[in-house]
């Protein structure tokens, strides 16, 4: 794997109030340097790692919460894409999207696929 995600939690309440937050995502490539990093004061919701590609969402209480934010790492260059997360967003007209969509593929989450 060329990129390595890690969440720090940040006990020393000094160094809390000198980031401005509990939490600090960063992500590392594999000669060991930091070519990412946040400072949340909450909990990251999820994330993964493909290739060249870091997604996460974060928690809906962070300030840019209820998006999903997909960081590619290509070449030197860092490029941030954010995605509304429309799914979980009371706002959005298409929120009961994801209630059909389990109910109706739900069958297909459970199905084992042979491995290649």
């Amino acid at each position: 794997m060329k990129y390595c995600p890690v969440l720090l939690f940040i006990e020393n309440k000094e160094l809390q109030k000198e980031f401005g937050g509990d939490y600090m995502l960063q992500v590392y490539n594999n000669e060991g340097k930091c070519v990412f990093d946040k400072i949340l004061h909450y909990d990251v919701a999820s994330w993964n790692i493909f290739f060249d590609y870091f997604v996460f969402k974060l928690d809906d209480r962070e300030e840019g919460g209820g998006w999903f934010y997909i960081i590619r790492f290509k070449d030197g260059m860092i490029t941030q894409t954010r995605v509304k997360d429309i799914f979980n967003d009371s706002s959005c007209k298409f929120s009961n999207c994801h209630q059909s969509y389990s109910k109706a593929y739900w069958p297909l989450q459970q199905t084992s696929l042979p491995r290649q």
